[in-house]
């Protein structure tokens, strides 16, 4: 049996702090007790999530919540996992679209340039500037594939 301390029955040292933190945001949230096995779920799945990205992420599942969407009992691991995948995915986004705002390459990004007497097309230096401060905020993150019950084709 498992022993809880508090609402997130977290032990001192335990969990690491960001985790801990959002976790204990949550279960107040969502008025929850959560057990040792649960916390070492949660620990698994974002252990190498950033603070700022678990408190964003955290935040926007209290906000869907309010808005509508059902968590029984509280978001789960992988839906803490998928909103920080939004929030880091929307970071990199408006990071990359800060670079492109004063592109003059407006089609798609590409310019010509001439190798060896041949024209080719490449990215624009803006384009590269852009991907570069995207790949500054972190990589995306790595989700699991959505199970379906429907076969291939068929919706």
């Amino acid at each position: 049996m498992a022993t809880k301390v508090g609402k997130t029955g977290l032990g001192a040292g335990e969990i690491n702090t960001p985790i801990r933190q959002g976790l204990e945001f949550l279960c107040q949230t969502f008025g929850y007790e959560m057990d040792a096995w649960e916390r070492a779920a949660y620990e698994r799945t974002l252990k190498d999530i950033s603070a700022d990205i678990l408190a964003e992420a955290a935040q926007m599942l209290v906000d869907e919540a309010a808005a509508g969407r059902k968590f029984y009992p509280l978001p789960k691991a992988p839906d803490w996992k998928a909103a920080a995948a939004k929030v880091l995915n929307n970071r990199r986004k408006a990071a990359q679209l800060e670079q492109l705002k004063n592109c003059q390459h407006l089609t798609g990004h590409w310019r010509e340039v001439i190798v060896n007497g041949v024209t080719r097309m490449a990215r624009c230096e803006c384009w590269e500037a852009g991907k570069a401060a995207a790949d500054r905020i972190g990589a995306p993150l790595e989700l699991p594939a959505v199970a379906s019950d429907e076969p291939w084709g068929q919706a």
